[in-house]
């Protein structure tokens, strides 16, 4: 089956499929900031909201970066 372009500026109809697009771009964009932690030594804090399944995902380059001290270091 060929893949087919997808507009990217609306939401995708079919719930299976926008869940499994959800699942593989969460991926890609966990897989990057893991490289932007490693590769450039920067602290890196990033939080998902999943509506589906009404979660949060969370990821921190290191175990003492919260979301208080990213807000701290923003002023």
């Amino acid at each position: 089956m060929p893949k087919r372009k997808i507009d990217k500026k609306q939401l995708i109809p079919d719930d299976q499929n926008r869940q499994v697009s959800f699942c593989k771009k969460k991926k890609e964009i966990l897989k990057k900031a893991m490289e932007i932690s490693t590769m450039c030594g920067q602290k890196f804090l990033m939080m998902i909201y999943d509506e589906a399944s009404k979660r949060m995902i969370y990821y921190s380059s290191t175990t003492d970066f919260t979301l208080e001290e990213a807000y701290k270091a923003k002023k």
